[in-house]
């Protein structure tokens, strides 16, 4: 038999675990939740690579450029027109849900210099395109994520 004792204690250990998981659940939910709905959490961009510009120059010739790269690079996993929905063709599949880009609050959310660093150093799933792409060419792709955010036939914002 156990003594009433042990058994008390036994109960009010049970308790303190109970509210010690009970707290660690209320302070994860919060960062459970802002991981799941910003898909781009969890990016540590340094902030001098936030503040850097972009020098290429959004013009037909610089987006026809980007539509190429992203045609063969991104598409694949961030859709065809940038919606994050992979095209039927796709093999890839990821827990991960791919940037929306054609989300306007997000991506104006990132300043040109974060879009660079983010295409140039990758992060699980996303590769790296330091080495595959030129600076000119992500800078270029940059410039075609503003235009998913903002197409030409979208109304002007206020």
């Amino acid at each position: 038999m156990i003594s009433s004792g042990v058994l008390r204690r036994s109960v009010r250990l049970l308790r303190f675990s109970i509210r010690a998981c009970e707290r660690l659940l209320v302070a994860a939910l919060p960062v459970v939740f802002a991981l799941a709905c910003f898909g781009c959490a969890g990016w540590n961009v340094p902030p001098d690579a936030k503040q850097m510009k972009n020098p290429v120059a959004l013009n037909t010739v610089t987006l026809d450029s980007a539509r190429s790269l992203y045609r063969s690079d991104c598409a694949k996993c961030h859709g065809i027109s940038g919606d994050g929905k992979k095209p039927p063709d796709s093999m890839y599949s990821y827990r991960t849900k791919p940037t929306n880009f054609t989300n306007a609050k997000l991506v104006d959310a990132m300043s040109d210099g974060e879009i660079f660093w983010k295409i140039t150093n990758g992060r699980k799933p996303m590769p790296s395109f330091k080495i595959r792409l030129t600076d000119e060419q992500r800078w270029e792709l940059v410039d075609l994520i503003r235009v998913f955010a903002h197409p030409p036939s979208a109304p002007a914002r206020k």
